[in-house]
């Protein structure tokens, strides 16, 4: 990652806690029990010295396994935040115009911010509080609204407890004591806890040796096998990760645009 691009990051934990915190959006709310497609109108993402993205219309379609591919600084992962609606449209070191929209075939909402979990790439737990609290953190933050819209969803009524069993997480063993790998578990499992329509993983197999990567790959897998959502993937390891995508999109820097 260059050092501009770096400059448009908070730190992750802030930006988690604010994700969780978000409510959904209540405009033109389409019913959630079948997966949302993402598409992009139109969008540019602006740092002050340049474009990231340029005037880019795309779609990413609902309950598929996507990867966006692209090198690092490209500013991928200012992307992916920025299609979770956790950067403003207009903020001091980076800005951006066009439409975001989730739509299924009974609505379409603009404005993903709330409908979107983010697993990020240092996973952003927090640490002061135990496995267990971590994933009721993301229980207890999800809307009531959104929970019965999903009465027949896999992921729906689970305690933190059997999310932390599901993805084998040891519940008895303090944040700061997991291993990568377990942490990365938990962070996935906090994710889906909260039910978001669109799941974003942030370069989930960085500095990952081949073998440990290969094991996230198939985690992924088994996370959308398991929600029955839309998983997006951003990164620069296409090896590992392309033979779990449905779909490939490329960040071209050249044309500053998503291509097939």
């Amino acid at each position: 990652m260059n050092q501009e691009e770096d400059s448009t990051r908070e730190p992750e934990s802030r930006v988690a806690r604010q994700e969780f915190m978000d409510e959904p959006s209540r405009r033109s709310s389409p019913d959630a029990s079948s997966p949302m497609e993402l598409k992009l109108d139109s969008v540019t993402i602006s740092t002050p010295s340049r474009n990231l993205i340029e005037d880019a219309s795309e779609t990413i379609a609902a309950g598929r396994i996507t990867l966006i591919v692209g090198p690092s600084g490209a500013g991928k992962s200012v992307l992916l935040r920025t299609l979770a609606g956790l950067l403003p449209q207009s903020g001091e070191s980076l800005s951006w115009t066009g439409e975001i929209k989730l739509s299924n075939d009974s609505g379409t909402r603009l404005n993903p911010k709330g409908n979107v979990g983010v697993v990020f790439q240092q996973f952003a737990l927090f640490d002061e509080l135990s496995c267990t609290a971590n994933i009721q953190f993301a229980i207890d933050h999800r809307s009531t609204g959104k929970r019965s819209k999903r009465t027949n969803s896999a992921y729906q009524n689970r305690s933190a407890t059997q999310w932390l069993d599901q993805l084998g997480v040891p519940a008895n063993v303090s944040v700061g004591n997991l291993s990568g790998g377990q942490k990365q578990r938990l962070a996935i499992a906090r994710t889906l806890a909260r039910s978001p329509d669109i799941i974003l993983y942030d370069e989930p197999t960085s500095g990952l040796d081949a073998a440990s990567g290969s094991k996230v790959a198939e985690l992924i897998r088994e996370t959308h096998r398991l929600a029955g959502r839309t998983s997006v993937i951003v990164t620069h390891d296409y090896p590992t990760l392309i033979p779990i995508a449905d779909d490939i999109l490329l960040f071209n820097t050249q044309t500053k645009k998503l291509e097939r």
